[in-house]
């Protein structure tokens, strides 16, 4: 199937339009507040949404809303890619840990240490279980579209600029879910410390070869897992209700 055509230029807009969408629902999700990575770049920021008042958004699981790179060009804003987005945080061993060794870096900021709060744990967990399949072939159904799964690795000395998405990944590894199979398809191979994950056949092996990277305690891995749309205007095939519906209502138990 094409990739669908939002009614939307931006980001910005496409998530003032969801949050109000979904205020308007019955009953309303009145928990969600959204949030960009950079309030000074507001429209093609990436944009989360956030469950809650936390302070810190770092460990909390969240829907995004972000510009593919590498995908504008001189006649369109490119694609957006939208659904849960999961971070694995530094080792606690680098909690009070000096790092000489990393020249722009002397201590660890607590905030990026995990935490057994964290969601990533619970991630795991449900991954192991089975409990992602139900939501991985309600977005393939509803979007008519491959549900992506990217891991981004950053290390630690990057982390603060990496939260804020203005660097990109140290390494990088994207599979696509075709069917309601399930299986992993490999569409962007990892070059570095991802690369023992390149043929992970299945979310539950993937997350379970995560734990075993060589040096994990010193990076930072967001999985991001969700679809890709193309930016329009007001002719567009999907309104504010069809990207919560086909793409991000499913990812909302995960929110928190």
């Amino acid at each position: 199937m094409p990739i669908p055509t939002i009614r939307f230029p931006n980001n910005e807009r496409a998530t003032q339009s969801v949050i109000r969408h979904i205020g308007a629902l019955t009953p309303p999700v009145r928990n969600l507040r959204p949030r960009p990575s950079d309030s000074s770049a507001r429209a093609f920021a990436d944009w989360w949404l956030l469950a809650g008042s936390h302070r810190s958004m770092v460990g909390h699981g969240r829907l995004y809303l972000r510009r593919e790179p590498g995908t504008m060009n001189a006649t369109t804003q490119g694609l957006m890619s939208l659904g849960l987005r999961v971070e694995r945080g530094l080792g606690r061993q680098l909690a009070s840990a000096g790092l000489g060794e990393v020249p722009t870096m002397d201590l660890v900021d607590p905030q990026f240490v995990m935490q057994s709060t964290w969601l990533w744990y619970r991630f795991l967990n449900d991954a192991v279980g089975g409990l992602f399949d139900p939501p991985l072939r309600t977005v393939l159904t509803r979007s008519g579209q491959p549900v992506t799964i990217d891991l981004d690795l950053y290390r630690a000395e990057s982390v603060p600029a990496a939260i804020a998405a203005r660097v990109l990944p140290d390494d990088r590894l994207s599979f696509v879910v075709l069917d309601d199979t399930l299986l992993l398809h490999p569409v962007r191979i990892a070059s570095d410390e991802l690369s023992e994950l390149n043929d992970a056949a299945t979310l539950r092996e993937l997350v379970l070869r995560i734990e075993s990277v060589r040096d994990l305690p010193w990076y930072w891995l967001v999985t991001s897992i969700g679809i890709q749309v193309a930016y329009g205007d007001e002719d567009g095939d999907w309104d504010a209700g069809d990207l919560w519906h086909r793409a991000l209502e499913p990812w909302l138990p995960w929110v928190h």
